[in-house]
């Protein structure tokens, strides 16, 4: 039996799409993701099960119709989440999504948005190396990954991936040596794999039973 379930009336939790555990603390952050409104963030406390509304309940990165926060991850200490975002014109959005939004994760705010180069559009898949100080994000058309330092803030490499696309995540090994991003229908239904130390590919996997990968995750998750 659910112990709770929330609902969009009275929780405010309309189109969600991706939850994740806040480190070292009770909250569960989730990103809802209307096509034709205002995507944002909304949080509640895993073990009480009620809607956190200090110092606000609903948390806009972007605010622009359709901008459909996606997935997000956290820096280690759980200070600051980065999040992508999903909304782009051939989804019906009015717009291509070019922003990574980073999250004060204590006051609930934006501190600051990180644009894409034209090239890579829709930064929607997040994953990080706390140790190694950087951001990985995966963008959905002309797939590319996308490194960035977070200490300076700031992008040290785009790694064209090839094709159109979509690009459906990204995910980082254990190790933290290697990462894999699945590439979906039609353009290309396979799963890139990037050295984290070149910055290279050095890996395209492609099988006739791998028909429009989604996600990869490893145990660590």
């Amino acid at each position: 039996m659910p112990v709770q379930v929330f609902d969009a009336t009275t929780d405010g939790i309309s189109f969600p799409h991706f939850l994740m555990q806040r480190p070292g603390t009770p909250e569960v952050w989730l990103t809802n993701r209307p096509v034709n409104a205002h995507g944002y963030l909304l949080r509640f406390h895993g073990e009480m099960h009620t809607v956190l509304t200090t110092p606000t309940t609903k948390l806009e990165t972007m605010s622009i119709t359709g901008d459909e926060p996606n997935e997000f991850s956290f820096s280690q200490d759980g200070a600051l989440a980065y999040v992508g975002h999903h909304g782009a014109m051939l989804t019906g959005s009015p717009s291509d999504q070019m922003h990574v939004a980073i999250v004060d994760a204590a006051a609930f705010t934006v501190k600051k948005r990180i644009p894409m180069i034209a090239s890579a559009t829709v930064p929607g898949y997040v994953d990080i190396d706390p140790e190694g100080g950087r951001v990985y994000v995966a963008t959905k058309w002309s797939p590319t990954v996308v490194v960035f330092d977070s200490k300076a803030e700031r992008v040290l490499r785009y790694i064209d991936l090839g094709g159109f696309g979509p690009g459906y995540g990204v995910a980082l090994t254990p190790d933290k040596t290697r990462l894999y991003v699945p590439l979906g229908t039609p353009a290309q239904s396979a799963v890139a794999v990037v050295d984290t130390k070149t910055l290279t590919v050095v890996a395209n996997i492609v099988d006739t039973e791998l028909i429009g990968p989604r996600a990869v995750r490893f145990t660590n998750y």
